[in-house]
């Protein structure tokens, strides 16, 4: 990124545009080289491995397994963070040549989330396990009890988590976790995934040390694996910040590499164009298909993707595909369900939206996520569980960390977890009352300082016609990832004119629009406006909110605005 006669400059030679130069100066990125670390992130300014708390005691534990060909069990998690962390450990140790090992990923229907006691005793037969390797991924910063049952077993525990950690803690051998107290590595975000190939990166050095690749075995380049990485993290929803943009922005050129056959068959089958992936194909396309099997309690169909060969990868696209629409029936009818609870209940009332009853523990924070779009507040789905428990999920929106706010909450807790806009919780039916009450009152605390979104991003000025050009949308395609800390820029034509509109659409609830532009045919397409058709072609003093977003169809991509609000009149 260069700066010449007031103007900054791409490593191409273009001149950044002053439309994006504002967006970033609304986030704080100003200078020449704020806005180059932003707009080209490159893997040589991610945080020195060594920054990491215990990666180089876990390391030399793993790496002494692979030279020593001990065996090696990776325990997984059955969400999108959790299953392409345990793919990229599998891929990695297959790339070193190193196949002593297993992996397991709870059933969650059945067992439930991360490390246990019950079930690791079941897999290794209640039997010792000496100089074994036990490496959690995704799960285990807060398993107390399991933990000390794998030491027990003879394992070498290795913890890579990223959710919040106890004041306690667990007695493994090693933990890596960036939000641990005395970690000193300053990507405190990262997911799961992100832990995992920091590992893989601690591995590799050590081997690298201990002479143990040659002409056999070469030094695997562990940039392949970010396509993982990508994925899982922009899944996982943690907050976009330097370390996280860097890993997304290089996994997204891996993607569009086609390097991974699971991959490219999902990105394929879901009629995305894998070389100029966005955020929101990860999000609303790969993320859910991913994380299908698991909700439905077959994660390992989703490892077996991630991990597949080119001859098997349409077979196990297919099954995640079908999984996928499994998971849809279950997900509209527990909504609509929950939609009741929220009618008959009244509990959308105050801060919070809360629901309980006989709901799907596999899609409860998928129900979560639609309530928070219905109602723009927190919200809880609490299952029906054994022994007179409620178990379920929570999401959040930007300014209200669902976390602090359990931590608020937790004497009427059994157990929770998570991080700032995704928690899992589990608490007993009498406390119920008083735990929403206490929940309440701490997201109440916490939005007395909530600056709303619209209010302190609102859209920017930008015509169709204008920001429509092929060298602009090239350069707010460099603002991607979006997320959270980085969302996506929302824009204002307050002069629009519609050449064509049309109802689509089933129940014909969205628009399909063509719109004016004197450069080229721009289309658009408003999901949920279906109502406003009439409107539309009656009124010509429209003003519309929008995003631009790809449209792949036919193999062929082009550009399209998402139209987010149409207002009438002055606005």
């Amino acid at each position: 990124m260069n700066s010449r006669k007031g103007k900054i400059t791409l490593r191409n030679g273009k001149v950044v545009d002053p439309l994006v130069l504002k967006i970033l100066t609304k986030q704080g990125i100003c200078s020449p080289q704020d806005v180059g670390h932003f707009l080209e992130p490159q893997l040589k300014d991610l945080p020195p491995p060594e920054s990491m708390r215990d990666l180089e005691i876990a390391s030399k534990i793993a790496g002494d397994a692979v030279l020593e060909d001990r065996p090696v069990l990776v325990w997984g998690d059955y969400d999108v963070d959790g299953t392409t962390a345990t793919s990229l450990l599998l891929l990695f140790f297959k790339a070193i040549h190193f196949s002593n090992l297993k992996y397991y990923i709870p059933n969650r229907l059945t067992e439930g989330y991360g490390l246990q006691s019950e079930p690791l005793r079941r897999i290794c037969k209640n039997k010792k396990q000496p100089g074994s390797i036990l490496i959690t991924v995704d799960n285990g910063i807060s398993a107390h009890d399991a933990v000390n049952t794998a030491n027990e077993l003879g394992f070498n525990v290795i913890v890579t988590d990223h959710h919040t950690s106890p004041e306690t803690k667990v007695a493994a051998t090693a933990i890596l976790n960036p939000r641990q107290e005395g970690c000193e590595f300053s990507g405190k975000n990262l997911a799961g995934v992100g832990v995992a190939f920091y590992l893989a990166i601690g591995i590799r050095k050590y081997l690298q040390k201990s002479g143990y690749f040659d002409s056999k075995v070469q030094l695997p380049n562990l940039k392949q694996f970010l396509d993982l990485v990508a994925i899982g993290t922009v899944a996982d929803m943690v907050e976009l910040d330097t370390t996280n943009r860097i890993l997304v922005r290089a996994g997204l050129e891996v993607i569009a590499e086609n390097s991974n056959p699971g991959v490219t068959a999902l990105c394929s089958r879901s009629n995305i164009d894998s070389t100029l992936l966005r955020s929101e194909d990860i999000a609303f396309q790969l993320a859910p298909k991913i994380n299908a099997p698991g909700r439905l309690g077959f994660a390992d169909n989703a490892v077996a993707l991630l991990t597949s060969s080119t001859s098997d990868a349409l077979k196990w696209c297919a099954k995640l595909i079908k999984n996928n629409e499994e998971r849809k029936i279950t997900t509209l009818s527990n909504y609509y369900n929950a939609l009741h609870h929220v009618g008959k209940h009244g509990k959308a009332q105050g801060e919070v939206v809360l629901v309980a009853g006989d709901f799907h523990i596999g899609v409860a924070g998928i129900v979560a996520s639609k309530l928070v779009g219905k109602y723009h507040k927190p919200a809880l789905v609490l299952c029906e569980h054994k022994n007179g428990m409620y178990k379920g999920s929570g999401r959040s929106v930007d300014g209200i960390n669902l976390y602090d706010a359990l931590r608020h909450s937790s004497e009427y807790l059994v157990a929770y977890g998570g991080h700032a806009m995704a928690a899992g919780l589990t608490l007993e039916k009498d406390t119920l009352e008083n735990f929403q009450k206490a929940f309440n009152e701490a997201v109440e605390i916490q939005s007395r300082n909530l600056v709303r979104k619209d209010a302190a991003n609102p859209p920017e000025e930008a015509s169709i016609q204008n920001l429509f050009s092929e060298g602009l949308l090239e350069q707010l395609y460099l603002l991607e990832p979006h997320g959270a800390g980085n969302p996506q820029p929302i824009f204002t034509d307050r002069h629009v004119s519609f050449k064509e509109i049309r109802q689509i659409g089933k129940d014909k609830d969205h628009l399909r629009i063509v719109i004016n532009s004197e450069r080229t045919t721009v289309c658009g397409i408003g999901f949920g406006m279906g109502e406003l058709f009439e409107k539309c072609n009656s009124r010509t003093d429209k003003c519309i909110t929008y995003s631009p977003s790809l449209n792949f169809y036919n193999n062929r991509r082009s550009w399209q605005a998402r139209v987010i609000d149409i207002q009438f009149g002055e606005a």
